[in-house]
């Protein structure tokens, strides 16, 4: 196994209280690995572990609560809400005379408590996805090596220790078949082979991480707004209502509060959803940054060809077929921008292609932090300035 991955240290990494450190520190597990596989895969090709790094940097900038400023001021001028709220606000309430105080700050007050639930969320996902395929990284560093006398015998280990560490059948599917094509890679001898199986292996983990992410993507995407909007502004108002009128009225009047509001919360709902995936989903990539809602750009690294050469054209069957439920267009990046991250469909979509455009971007095996930001990290301390 490769000194500097601990399945100990993963562990403890996984149960750390704090979400802001704990996420820089499965930042730097992913880029660890991510080398230490490049001992067993080489170094043309990245791992899964090379996108997961970077990823999760992203998720760090949410969870850090950076950034989410010009995404609350498009929410704000995107349309006046205020005025959408008030017209709704049942024309009952003004029989005693009550006013509805609702203004930009009353609605942003909501919104960086909308955003706090969804950094929550965000790093629940960043712990559920480390907890569950860092360990796996691990047993296979440590079981599979390049002996081709003991190919069989290391897969078979291997799968066993998964066998054991897996409950869902359909993700575990997934999973064997991941492990089993990185195993091929290593002894695979012709270049374009070997890149198609470590892309096989890399989307099908994709995939496995993208399912198990979901619900968490959607709740900080989504229900937040409903959630929140809901239980602070009708909140406030009916505890107005109910300390003012007879508990009978009240009971009368707050389902039609509740009624009249939803629809407008429902609208919210979803402009937050749009303008979440325009300016905070976004991969931080060691080159800049990959906007979720527009197509991959032409790879850098190769005179601005789609895909490199290797994987410009697909010839493994089993990668084709699942190329051919996951990519809309499988020869070609365009048209794989995500309108809607909280799709599954869409983002595996962009996954697809991004990995497939990205997978010998040599750049993604750079550090995510300076050396002495990682030192710091490791010492448990969260460096101060930009990350």
């Amino acid at each position: 196994m490769h000194p500097r991955i601990d399945p100990v240290q993963i562990s403890s990494i996984a149960e750390h209280p704090e979400p802001v450190l704990r996420n820089l520190l499965i930042t730097q597990t992913y880029s660890e690995i991510n080398l230490a596989l490049s001992k067993l895969l080489g170094k043309n090709n990245v791992s899964w572990c090379a996108y997961a790094t970077w990823a999760s940097k992203t998720a760090g900038k949410f969870i850090r609560l950076e950034n989410v400023d010009a995404a609350i001021e498009e929410f704000l001028r995107g349309k006046d809400w205020v005025k959408e709220l008030t017209r709704v606000i049942p024309g009952a309430m003004t029989w005693f005379g009550w006013r509805v105080k609702i203004n930009d700050s009353f609605l942003l007050n909501i919104l960086n408590k909308t955003a706090r639930a969804a950094a929550t969320e965000i790093a629940k996902g960043n712990l559920l996805v480390f907890a569950e395929l860092a360990p796996l990284y691990a047993q296979f560093l440590q079981l599979i090596t390049t002996d081709p006398n003991q190919k069989d015998q290391n897969l078979a280990a291997f799968l066993n220790y998964l066998h054991q560490n897996q409950t869902e059948e359909n993700s575990y599917q997934k999973l064997v078949q991941a492990y089993t094509a990185y195993q091929e890679a290593i002894f695979e001898t012709d270049p374009k082979a070997k890149a198609e199986l470590i892309f096989y292996a890399n989307v099908l983990v994709g995939y496995h991480e993208q399912i198990r992410l979901n619900p968490a993507i959607n709740n900080s995407l989504d229900a937040p707004v409903e959630q929140i909007f809901k239980k602070e502004l009708l909140g406030g108002l009916e505890r107005l209502i109910e300390a003012s009128i007879p508990g009978f009225l009240f009971t009368l009047i707050s389902p039609l509060l509740k009624n009249s509001v939803t629809p407008v919360v429902h609208r919210m709902s979803t402009d937050w959803r749009k303008i979440s995936t325009k300016f905070l989903m976004r991969i931080e990539v060691p080159d800049g940054h990959l906007d979720l809602s527009e197509d991959i750009p032409l790879i850098a690294y190769e005179s601005g060809k789609m895909f490199p050469e290797e994987l410009a054209e697909i010839r493994n069957p089993a990668l084709l077929k699942v190329l051919e439920e996951l990519d809309h267009s499988i020869n070609s990046s365009k048209g794989s921008a995500a309108k809607d991250w909280g799709d599954l469909g869409e983002r595996m979509n962009f996954i697809a292609d991004f990995f497939r455009s990205a997978q010998q971007n040599a750049h993604l095996f750079w550090p995510p932090f300076n050396a002495q930001q990682t030192a710091l990290i490791k010492l448990g301390e969260v460096p101060t300035g930009r990350l």
